[in-house]
Formats: C-alpha cells, structure tokens, sequence
C-alpha cells in the first residue's frame, strides 16, 4: 500500500498540522543513527506492509535487531572500556 499525500497529511505521518516534524508519527517512531536507517523507516512508515507474512518478516528482523546485545555491540562495548582504561594509563 502506498499512502497519497492527503493520507500523510490528514494522518500527520510525516509533518504535523504545523508543517513541522515534531509532534508527527515519524518523528515519534524515528530512533535511527544513520541516514540510511531514516530514509528505510520513512519508506516503511509511507509505504505501510499489508501482507500478514511480509509483516511478520519485519517484524522478525525488528525484533533480531533490538533483542539482547549482539557480538559487534558486546565488542564495541569491551572497546570503549579498553580505551577508558588505556587513557588512565600513564
């Protein structure tokens, strides 16, 4: 489904009544660190799945992504305490 733009305008998808991003259903969904990851979730938030199992898929790979710690964050985390105590050395 491809939502037009009265739809995104009427539903404050993107912009809200005052043409601002704040106070919009984006804006409160957006917790991206990348600009690729804000134009993934613009599209998805404009083009909404409309097929149980196309949205069951997302669903998983939402759910893999924001579940407990994966090893590259394990690592970055160990990381960041190497280099806190690599700058206490003297």
């Amino acid at each position: 489904m491809l939502l037009d733009g009265t739809a995104l305008t009427n539903l404050e998808v993107l912009l809200s009544t005052d043409g601002e991003e704040k106070g919009s259903l984006f804006k409160f969904l957006n917790r991206t660190s990348s600009p690729g990851g804000k134009r993934l979730l613009k599209d998805w938030v404009c083009a909404p799945l409309l097929q149980p199992k196309e949205i069951n898929a997302r669903l998983d790979a939402v759910s893999e992504l924001c579940g407990p710690l994966s090893e590259a964050e394990a690592l970055l985390k160990v990381w960041g305490i190497i280099k806190y105590a690599y700058a206490l050395l003297p």
